[in-house]
Parts: C-alpha cells; structure tokens; sequence
C-alpha cells in the first residue's frame, strides 16, 4: 500500500535527475562516446547514470524496484515493494552522442505505485533536458509544470496547458519512437502526421500522468 504523499515522491523524482545530471556533466565529453552498440546505442552517459540511480534508490529507503532502459531486468530495493521507478538513463541517446551538445536530450523518470507498473498507476514523472537544465514535471490530477533551467538554479515554475486527452485508443494517438524506428518511420509518420498524431513522446508522457490517466 502506497504511504508517501504525492509531494515526497516529486522530491524522489527531482533529486533522481538531478543526481542524473551531476554525473553526466563530471563525465565530461567521455559522456557521449560510445560504450555499447551491440544492441542499441549505449554511451558512458547511460552506464554512469544506471549506477547513480541505483544507489539513489538503494539509499532512499523506498520500498521500491528500479526498471530502466539499460538494465536488463529490473532491481528491487525491498522484499516487498511498494513502489516502481521506470526510467530512460538518456532519452535521445543519439541526440547526445552525435549532436555535439545542440540537440535535445536528457534523463526521464516515473513512479508508480505499483511494483508490476501500468500506465494508469503512475503518480509522478520527470523529464531534465541537458542542455537547457529545463525540468518538465508531472503530478497525476495536478498538471504539468516547467521550471526553466531548474538544474542551474531555476526556480520559476510555469503550468503547462495539455489537452486533456485521457486515452491513447485512437490510432491519431499513436506515440512514435523515430529513432528506434529507423527507416520504417517514413512508411507510417506521414499518415499519423496527417491524422493529428502528436509525435512528441515527452510531452505525451508527461500529459498522461497530469490527465489522471
């Protein structure tokens, strides 16, 4: 049964990214280079940011279990978790590894309060833009926010207008990973373009959590 207010767990949220932040920016410009490509882009960025989210996780005493991109199973923090934290070490690897430090990327992460996770049981989210040090942040039932380069001291916070759209059914809905997608994305994208498809994965992630959904 989940027992921390929804305001503990955005705290959880925050300092996970901000420790995500940290460690890719002491790495450097070994941060972009290229670990692993066997199966998918993995830089050094991805690895550091795996290893710090794992101890924040060990040391914030939640009863949680940790599922990333990068880890190949899931690592529980408890006998009995309570809790799941889902998260991209960097979203939009290769923005970062080939982007030479103009295009978007930057760590994202949710709670939910359920140990197997589904999309409905998500109560918080996260997205820290690298470049910018921008912060999105969601509270399910209590919309989405931007704080203006949050990781560099910002402290403005700004309310996101969505557009209430609950679920993700239609086939306008559809959420495209371009990159994984490779060259497949030019057979479909132009007709989801067409339908009204929103592209942007953030920004749907984001709404999903504020609409309650």
């Amino acid at each position: 049964m989940a027992t921390e207010s929804l305001d503990t767990l955005l705290e959880h949220v925050k300092t996970a990214l901000g420790t995500a932040y940290e460690a890719v920016t002491k790495k450097g410009l070994q941060a972009r280079a290229v670990a692993d490509k066997s199966v998918d882009i993995r830089t050094f960025a991805d690895l550091v940011v795996t290893e710090v989210w794992k101890k924040y996780f060990k040391e914030s005493r939640l009863p949680i279990s940790l599922y990333t991109e990068e880890l190949e199973n899931p690592v529980s923090f408890s006998g009995n978790p309570v809790y799941s934290a889902v998260g991209d070490e960097v979203d939009g690897t290769h923005n970062q590894s080939s982007g030479f430090g103009m295009l978007p990327h930057g760590s994202i992460i949710g709670i939910s309060d359920k140990p197997d996770p589904t999309f409905d049981s998500f109560l918080v989210s996260g997205f820290l833009e690298f470049n910018s040090g921008n912060l999105f942040y969601a509270v399910k039932g209590g919309g989405a926010h931007l704080i203006e380069g949050w990781a560099r001291g910002g402290s403005e916070e700004k309310r996101l207008h969505t557009s209430g759209t609950t679920l993700v059914s239609k086939a306008k809905d559809v959420i495209a990973d371009v990159y994984m997608l490779n060259e497949l994305a030019s057979a479909f994208l132009p007709d989801v373009a067409l339908r009204g498809g929103d592209l942007r994965s953030t920004a749907v992630h984001l709404s999903l959590v504020a609409a309650g959904s």
